[in-house]
């Protein structure tokens, strides 16, 4: 009897082929991520230079503009993560980082010291209405994802990469909870946009996947079931809160709701998605943890039924270790030595031969 037999719902063996499959997916994944920044990044910048300013906001209520340096910084960091995945033009990809690194920085200095250098004058000759220059928590998590582009070039920093780009994913979701949490309460426009958190959040996303083989990431992208079910339960656990944050508050924006009773939408949203988590969670493992007992009970017996016909053979076995040491014998042999089992166990066999 096979394993498969014993185990019907045992998956194929996981050969190379299986995480390598799971890779090209993940690749894919961060390309579309990254391709869509790249793709608003355009809208942003194009949105200035023809002055048509709603297109940095997407049109979308309550929402502020994209600043256009920002939006070239989203464009290039965005282009070079696409060439990132595809393994393609090494050095444009660091090249279009440490230029997304340098305006952080620079945008960092700009706003500490309050030189007023004028950054997004240029790409907006119909005027400026919002202030000049990227926000430093804007600039810090651009700084973050650009970094790991960088980073991930070196062979042996992969776990590097990926620790600054999920450093980078938690500032840009604060980032956006922060902005959407500022506009629905009806205060003061938030100092950034919510969208280029969202944005920010994507690239994140995508630069902490360019190396899934490295850890602490390469535990989610093994052949095994239980890697499936983190992958899931991760996504879960921090795309639903956001996307419900997000979604709710733009659509409060539209008169649907207060701000109070959207604080008690996204809060009941968030405990909703923990227990669905932990639910999907604990039905799997129940359901995996039932089938490896049942699959046990039929080794088991497998092994007893191959224990019998070793027993009842017609011809005396035994097995013994390289020094003569009879380890093994089966009950025929037994009978026919007129000896018990346990008084030949342990004794030494002598080839005759020798």
């Amino acid at each position: 009897m096979s394993i498969d037999e014993l185990h019907p719902h045992r998956p194929a063996a996981a050969s190379s082929a299986q995480p390598a499959e799971l890779l090209r997916r993940t690749h894919v994944l961060g390309t579309f991520l990254a391709g869509l920044v790249g793709a608003f990044g355009v809208i942003v910048v194009v949105g200035w230079l023809t002055n048509v300013h709603d297109l940095g906001a997407l049109g979308l209520p309550g929402v502020g503009p994209v600043r256009p340096s920002v939006g070239v910084a989203l464009t290039a960091l965005a282009g070079a993560l696409v060439l990132g995945h595809r393994r393609r033009w090494s050095r444009v990809v660091v090249a279009l980082a440490l230029a997304v690194c340098v305006y952080a920085i620079v945008s960092m200095v700009d706003r500490a010291l309050g030189l007023d250098l004028g950054i997004d004058q240029a790409l907006a000759p119909h005027g400026l209405d919002v202030p000049d220059g990227a926000p430093v928590a804007v600039a810090a998590a651009l700084l973050l994802t650009a970094s790991a582009v960088v980073v991930v070039a070196r062979a042996g920093l992969g776990w590097v990469s990926q620790w600054l780009s999920l450093a980078s994913f938690m500032v840009a979701a604060t980032l956006t909870l922060d902005a959407v949490e500022v506009g629905a309460a009806g205060a003061a426009a938030p100092p950034f946009s919510q969208i280029v958190g969202v944005a920010l959040t994507l690239l994140a996303w995508s630069a902490a996947v360019l190396r899934p083989e490295s850890t602490p990431l390469a535990t989610f992208f093994g052949p095994l079931p239980s890697a499936r079910l983190l992958r899931i339960a991760a996504m879960i656990a921090f795309i639903v809160p956001l996307l419900a944050t997000v979604v709710i508050n733009v659509v409060g924006e539209w008169g649907a709701w207060s701000s109070e009773d959207a604080d008690a939408l996204i809060t009941s949203s968030a405990i909703l998605t923990m227990l669905l988590t932990l639910l999907y969670i604990g039905r799997r493992l129940i359901g995996a943890e039932a089938l490896g007992l049942e699959t046990l009970d039929r080794l088991l017996a497998a092994a007893e039924r191959v224990q019998e016909l070793y027993d009842d053979a017609p011809t005396g076995y035994l097995s013994a270790k390289a020094d003569g040491e009879i380890t093994e014998l089966n009950a025929t042999l037994c009978d026919w030595l007129a000896r018990p089992r346990a008084s030949v166990l342990g004794r030494r066999f002598v080839d005759p031969a020798g």
